[in-house]
């Protein structure tokens, strides 16, 4: 009996990321979370996002895909380390009592909490865009 399913058609291959595209994409999200509320909004109405999605984002691409920027160089323990800072910013601001904070764009302009997040994302993304040859490999 033969089978139903068609084996001539193309195989379809899906190519992970190459590290300097994940790279180039934590540039990306870490310059929006940095940019001012007017830029971060322009940024949420161009692709039709929320605010969460800011940091979603992010998530995307780290700390999973750390593994691969390293084994390039192209990040160390100290791009980790303020990466990491800022995600623990962030994964401190959700909860009941402060959803305003992922709805409002007032918030996202105004409150302490996102004057926090932007303040490690520059700094972050300052140290990310250091000259490869001033990262450590890490051990």
């Amino acid at each position: 009996m033969r089978s139903s399913y068609r084996t001539d058609l193309p195989s379809l291959m899906i190519q992970e990321p190459s590290a300097d595209e994940v790279f180039a994409r934590l540039d990306k999200y870490l310059e929006l979370l940095a940019a001012p509320r007017e830029q971060q909004e322009a940024w949420a109405a161009e692709t039709n996002s929320s605010i969460e999605e800011m940091r979603l984002q992010l998530l995307d691409v780290v700390p999973d895909l750390f593994p691969m920027m390293e084994a390039q160089l192209l990040i160390d323990a100290v791009d980790e380390e303020n990466i990491s800072r800022l995600i623990e910013l962030m994964d401190g601001m959700p909860g009941v009592d402060k959803l305003y904070l992922w709805t409002d764009w007032d918030a996202v302009e105004s409150q302490p909490e996102w004057m926090r997040v932007r303040q490690q994302a520059s700094i972050a993304l300052e140290i990310l865009r250091r000259p490869l040859n001033q990262k450590v490999r890490n051990t």
